[in-house]
């Protein structure tokens, strides 16, 4: 027997009583409920008894049809099972979304499409970051070149009279406790900064903080995909030792 509910004949005429049903018609909305309650016990058998109770809550907890209800656990089945083989396959990466998602009362489903998100932005930064790496000599002199476009509209009459000027690259520490940052404007300094400091580098526009690099690496692969171009394969070339 399911925990918090039964099967109750009465109560199943009352949710379609004022559907003006045909005995033939009730008698067949009372058999699909049968059937759907049938199904929801065998699919809750196989999760543990306070995972099948927490589904069934959410189901039958609307007081829903033992049909819609059968729909949710189904739904709410999926997701926790997608939700264990995300554990198994990514269990450092997603360690603190699993920490907070014991303590939130969210479906499965949400908890699943949470985790999901987490993990897809997670692996994106892991990507960009590895593409920082490997076109490091390409994206900084896309961003030096960017960075010496800069000029003020009051000193100046035109862009060709432009004063020279270098945008400072700000690069956050490292220490997630710490807020300090610091700002870089000389290219000497610049070239020699690690591929983390890279990925991390923004633009800071009062407010805004625009992160060069990344959105460089993104322009590299909008190219490559666009116009079946390989520059990473040429940057990389370029980067080997000649022998």
């Amino acid at each position: 027997m399911l925990p918090e509910f039964d099967f109750d004949i009465e109560e199943v005429k009352k949710e379609v009583e004022d559907q003006q049903l045909t005995e033939t018609e009730l008698k067949s909305y009372i058999e699909g409920e049968a059937d759907a309650f049938n199904q929801v016990q065998k699919l809750l058998a196989l999760f543990p008894p306070h995972i099948s109770k927490e589904m069934l809550l959410e189901g039958k907890g609307w007081g829903i049809s033992w049909l819609g209800t059968l729909e949710t656990i189904e739904s709410e089945a999926a997701a926790y099972t997608k939700i264990n083989k995300l554990k198994k396959k990514y269990p450092s990466l997603i360690q603190k979304e699993l920490e907070a998602e014991e303590h939130t009362s969210e479906y499965f489903f949400g908890k699943y499409e949470s985790l999901l998100e987490a993990i897809e932005n997670k692996l994106d930064a892991e990507e960009l970051a590895a593409r920082v790496a490997t076109l490091k000599p390409a994206l900084l002199e896309m961003e030096r070149i960017i960075g010496s476009e800069v000029y003020n509209k009051n000193t100046v009459h035109s862009r060709r009279e432009k004063e020279t000027y270098r945008f400072p690259l700000t690069i956050p520490s490292q220490d997630p406790e710490s807020k300090r940052k610091t700002q870089y404007a000389n290219e000497e300094l610049i070239r020699k900064i690690s591929e983390l400091d890279m990925y991390e580098a923004y633009y800071h526009f009062g407010l805004n903080k625009l992160g060069i690099f990344k959105g460089l690496v993104k322009i590299i692969n909008y190219l490559e995909d666009t116009y079946d171009i390989d520059i990473t394969k040429k940057v990389s070339s370029q980067a080997q030792p000649k022998q």
